[in-house]
């Protein structure tokens, strides 16, 4: 050793190597205060739902559990990037080859970036049953009411009939296809896609089945009122013995018609009194006029005044005449003066005066010369002609 340390190339040569040493530890410890600790390993989770692959004659109608984890383990430089790359990674269990039943199945991460990664469980329950379609009529619900004055119609779709797949079961659960359309305030027709939703006998959505279409066309015609129409009462039948109609009104006593007009004069609402002894209120249905579709609205009140009936013998009263022809003279020859007996409610029988009847002679449409025509009587409302002297009148035309 001695010798070694009065040798100078060695010691040339060990001062080299020490000071190798001293630089390389300098320089790892500056290294490592400029950038920070050593990079570390990192477990990430990312939850992810299980997609069942099965054959095309199957569903699975149960997964269980239906969601897995996908543990990932990464240094934490490549932390940053890693949510990003898992955005296209699938958690698949493959049933392609399985029938009906309860299977486990494992599950396989699809499309996975360069990482070590674990999933979570390893495998799950699946149920299988057999795939069945069937056809089913679309029933379109139609919400709001359109605006006032304004009719919302019978609506249409397309298609009318949708066809609806899944599980034997959540098939069978399925009581009426709905397409739910809105004509809140509308005053024009609407016309919307809208989807298809299946649901049970309490108007639930049944899980698990798939419409195709899954969507359908709805139109709801929206119409404005074609006319406002008097409503003009008529009595039917007799009130009880001794009793006689003193009044009828309606309330309302008029109504809007939609896809139509009514006819001239107004609709006339028959209001049965048979057997009434006294005032009733009575619901009465509006009848609808040809071509109209609608009627609003479609029941009135019918407010029937009774009274005591009583009757009245009015003698001497003048036989008139009536639409003579243009250009002619008619005079009524025999009888110029008539006797009417009337009956009606005693308040208007009793109050009647000689000028409220009027006996008259329609001379319209009468040729010249001496010939009979019909004798009419004219009497206020509610006062009817029992009995009349004549029915007839000889006149001369001129």
């Amino acid at each position: 050793m001695e010798r070694f340390f009065q040798n100078d190339t060695a010691l040339r040569v060990l001062a080299l190597v020490l000071a190798c040493i001293i630089w390389l530890t300098v320089g790892v410890q500056g290294n490592a205060g400029a950038g920070g600790p050593a990079p570390t390993t990192i477990a990430e989770h990312f939850p992810f739902a299980v997609q069942v692959e099965v054959a095309p004659d199957m569903v699975a109608s149960a997964v269980e559990p239906g969601r897995a984890d996908v543990v990932v383990r990464v240094n934490s430089t490549g932390l940053t990037a890693l949510p990003g790359e898992m955005a296209a990674v699938q958690v698949v269990a493959n049933a392609t080859g399985l029938g009906p039943g309860r299977h486990t199945v494992p599950l396989t991460v699809q499309n996975m970036p360069n990482a070590s990664f674990a999933v979570q469980p390893k495998q799950v329950s699946v149920v299988l049953e057999r795939k069945v379609t069937v056809a089913q009529p679309v029933h379109v619900v139609v919400t709001g009411e359109a605006a006032p004055g304004y009719m919302a119609a019978s609506a249409n779709v397309y298609p009318a009939v949708v066809r609806v797949s899944g599980a034997q079961s959540a098939v069978n659960r399925v009581a009426a296809l709905r397409a739910s359309l809105s004509v809140d305030r509308a005053r024009r027709t609407i016309t919307e896609t809208v989807p298809v939703i299946a649901v049970d006998r309490d108007g639930l959505p049944v899980t698990g089945v798939e419409a195709d279409p899954a969507t359908v066309t709805v139109t709801v015609p929206v119409q404005p009122p074609q006319a406002q129409e008097a409503l003009v009462p008529t009595v039917v039948g007799e009130p009880a013995a001794g009793f006689a109609v003193a009044g009828v009104s309606l309330q309302p006593d008029k109504v809007s018609l939609y896809g139509g007009a009514g006819p001239n004069g107004g609709i006339k609402i028959p209001v049965d009194v048979s057997g009434f002894r006294h005032d009733r209120t009575v619901v009465v249905q509006v009848p609808l006029p040809d071509g109209v579709v609608k009627a609003d609205p479609r029941q009135v009140q019918a407010v029937v005044a009774i009274q005591p009936s009583a009757m009245r013998t009015l003698t001497g009263l003048p036989v008139s005449v009536r639409d003579a022809p243009p250009g002619r003279t008619v005079q009524v020859a025999q009888p110029v003066r008539a006797t009417v007996v009337v009956s009606g409610p005693a308040s208007a029988v009793h109050a009647l005066r000689a000028d409220d009847v009027v006996v008259f002679v329609d001379a319209f449409g009468l040729q010249p010369g001496l010939q009979a025509a019909p004798i009419d009587v004219q009497v206020p409302p509610w006062v009817k002609v029992v009995q009349l002297s004549a029915s007839t009148a000889r006149v001369r035309v001129r």
